[in-house]
């Protein structure tokens, strides 16, 4: 696990409206030589990987059914393939 401690809600609140605080307002916490932590347990880590895997996992699905029925390698697909292929060529010279 992560650990990131809190932030004081008076002192950071300062710092995102762009104030310091007053000579006269002495904080209890240094709050610009502090940082903010935070805890992210393992489970919760594991499920921001899966949800992240489940857009990519459709994908690949979805060109793989596109392959096997032979509908991914379509003109326009294949002439832009072969646009970029040339500038590629014109740039490398």
């Amino acid at each position: 696990m992560n650990r990131i401690e809190p932030c004081i809600a008076r002192n950071c609140e300062a710092v995102f409206l762009g104030a310091l605080p007053s000579a006269t307002a002495a904080p209890s916490v240094d709050f610009l030589s502090r940082a903010d932590a935070v805890e992210i347990s393992d489970e919760a880590s594991g499920l921001s990987m899966a949800s992240q895997a489940k857009p990519r996992f459709a994908l690949i699905t979805r060109i793989r059914d596109e392959i096997e029925h032979q509908s991914f390698e379509t003109p326009e697909r294949i002439e832009g393939t072969v646009e970029r292929l040339l500038e590629l060529v014109e740039w490398a010279r």
